[in-house]
């Protein structure tokens, strides 16, 4: 297979993981009508455990024998699923589901740090700095942060805070897909399993200090349960674990951009909510940024001699 056939590969699967990852956003909000944030990630994590772990054992794969890359698997799981998916379900009480996906943009933002800190093939170059000040400033529009200034509200206090637990949320991503990029042997749908095994202990024991679990949750609730744990939980984190072996996190990370979109998209047409023109011009903030981020990232990869 030449390098373009690899590369149009690697573009759909982002593209997979890009609308996986976005449709979570309204299916979140929908089961927040019959669980609380505690509940619905320990509920989520441990679907996908479960569907992870049976699908590597029907492959026969098994995880990495390297006990270092194994704690790395489950602080990846830890801070990439038990403590995203808690920050975000609790963030999207007091926000929308337009707004929670539009946040999630800071990811590559992140990102782009965190390899240039700990990986020695990403360095921070001045084009991709450039996007990543225009993807803050489209992550500050998509959040109505101009609009608040303006009012001279900066929104809410409880607001903000939803917001600041949704941008950790995605500084977790961030580290995971850092710490994934480090573990490059073994099976990809092994690798995901070992990861949302760990969130699942961690969120199973964490659940019942921050939760109890309904008697009897309305059953549009738990479907959205369901459609969370098999799809943006279990089947992404495969399709995410299979990219970062091929390719760096800056790239994978790029897929948040394209989150943003399909999360608002889905927010109009299931849940009815309005597009707004600072929701418009934050995309094209960040699109923007995008180009820039990837034109500094081509830039600073070692040319072949």
């Amino acid at each position: 297979m030449n390098r373009r056939s690899q590369g149009l590969i690697d573009v759909g699967l982002l593209l997979m993981l890009a609308v996986m990852w976005g449709s979570a956003f309204p299916f979140i909000e929908e089961a927040l009508t019959g669980f609380d944030p505690a509940a619905i990630a320990a509920g989520r994590i441990t679907l996908a455990a479960i569907l992870l772990s049976v699908m590597a054992r029907m492959r026969g794969e098994r995880v990495t024998a390297d006990p270092r890359a194994r704690w790395r698997l489950a602080w990846a799981g830890i801070l990439g699923a038990s403590l995203p998916f808690l920050l975000i379900a609790w963030g999207q009480q007091r926000v929308t589901a337009a707004e929670s996906a539009t946040l999630m943009a800071f990811t590559p933002l992140a990102t782009a740090l965190l390899a240039h800190l700990f990986l020695k093939e990403e360095r921070l170059g001045g084009l991709l700095l450039s996007g990543l000040i225009l993807g803050i400033a489209g992550v500050a529009t998509l959040a109505g942060l101009p609009e608040a200034i303006v009012r001279n509200d900066i929104l809410t206090p409880a607001h903000l805070l939803a917001d600041g637990a949704i941008l950790l949320g995605a500084f977790g991503y961030a580290a995971s897909s850092i710490l994934l990029r480090t573990v490059r042997n073994g099976g990809a749908i092994a690798h995901a399993a070992a990861m949302m095994r760990a969130a699942a202990l961690v969120s199973l024991v964490a659940a019942p200090a921050f939760s109890s679990w309904p008697e009897q949750p309305p059953l549009p609730a738990v479907l959205a349960l369901v459609e969370l744990g098999l799809v943006p939980s279990g089947i992404a984190a495969i399709v995410l674990v299979r990219l970062l072996q091929r390719r760096s996190p800056n790239f994978v990370a790029l897929n948040n951009f394209l989150v943003p979109p399909v999360g608002v998209a889905l927010g109009v047409v299931w849940l009815g909510e309005s597009v707004t023109t600072r929701q418009l011009i934050g995309l094209f903030l960040l699109l923007l940024a995008l180009a820039l981020a990837e034109a500094g990232r081509r830039r600073a990869q070692p040319r072949p001699r």
